[in-house]
């Protein structure tokens, strides 16, 4: 055979491989972002405020760069008001790919939410994870790179002062927090005043899922605080960076402990103002990595 039909029937064959494999990877990447408040944020201003911060900047991701994004909200159903509103209960709502309409609420147990979330992320591998979450929400994004593991990308873990769920329940948080509130009882140190202990032992694991195969795919931000001590998170070493913040007013009581350092963690909107700036490095990462040089990290690197 002469060499050029030689060339041709080379280059033929491995284009038939090749060129599948390059319509696949042009697909646009699925951005998933995860937003979840922690105990009676169904019922208090916390989770609105996280809302109002993220999704006007999400809109406006998907009007410039045309890729699909889900947002997905959740709240805990527990209530200082009404023992029975358990906090393993949550209200799921979410924004599809369209971003027409919210679907939902719809009630959710912890333990079916990693399933739930799952039905959503059609194709893992072609998606990235964006996750925040505070308190009792900051255990359950913990929690969730655990159930969800590979082949998911966690672009972005960030955790606001989290508490731990499964060592600090509802009834525990009512009885004492409460209790604290009104003078009937002082807190010792306990679940209350730490990282989640029941995740801690499985820090190494989170850290390793969200940095990726390539061990820098994504970045773990632990904000914390111990200002207000009735409730408070604290130093996570697996965490590629901690930050430790403290507010005006941060210990007080006010507005039965709404005004603390523990739920301002969650609304600051200094410390939005960095997650959402964090997250639009992340993103054009992602979506145009070639205008995005390593320099862009080094404000929130290792």
């Amino acid at each position: 055979m002469p060499l050029i039909l030689q060339l041709v029937f080379i280059v033929g064959f491995w284009s038939t491989l090749w060129f599948p494999a390059v319509a696949k990877s042009s697909e646009p990447p699925h951005l998933v972002f995860l937003v979840s408040g922690g105990f009676a944020s169904c019922q208090d201003r916390l989770h609105g405020k996280m809302y109002s911060y993220l999704h006007p900047e999400l809109e406006l991701v998907r009007r410039k760069y045309k890729v699909p994004i889900t947002l997905i909200l959740t709240c805990f159903t527990g209530s200082y008001s009404h023992p029975k509103l358990e906090a393993e209960e949550l209200f799921v709502s979410w924004l599809p790919e369209n971003g027409q309409n919210f679907w939902g609420p719809e009630k959710k147990h912890v333990a079916s939410f990693p399933s739930f979330l799952k039905s959503l992320i059609q194709k893992p591998g072609d998606s990235y994870l964006f996750m925040v979450g505070h308190s009792h929400g900051g255990w359950l994004v913990m929690n969730t790179v655990l159930e969800l593991s590979h082949p998911y990308h966690f672009k972005r873990l960030i955790t606001l002062d989290p508490i731990s769920l499964s060592r600090l329940t509802s009834s525990v948080y009512r009885d004492e927090m409460v209790g604290a509130l009104f003078g009937r009882n002082q807190l010792s140190e306990g679940e209350h005043t730490k990282a989640p202990s029941d995740l801690l032992g499985q820090s190494s694991t989170i850290r390793s899922l969200v940095q990726g195969n390539s061990g820098n795919d994504g970045l773990w931000i632990n904000y914390y605080q111990v200002q207000f001590s009735p409730m408070h998170s604290g130093f996570i070493p697996q965490a590629h960076r901690n930050e430790q913040r403290a507010f005006p007013d941060g210990d007080s009581f006010l507005n039965h402990g709404l005004s603390s350092a523990h739920n301002a963690v969650g609304t600051s909107k200094l410390v939005w103002d960095e997650i959402i700036a964090n997250f639009h490095r992340a993103i054009t990462e992602i979506v145009d990595p070639e205008t995005a040089p390593n320099s862009m990290r080094s404000p929130y690197s290792r």
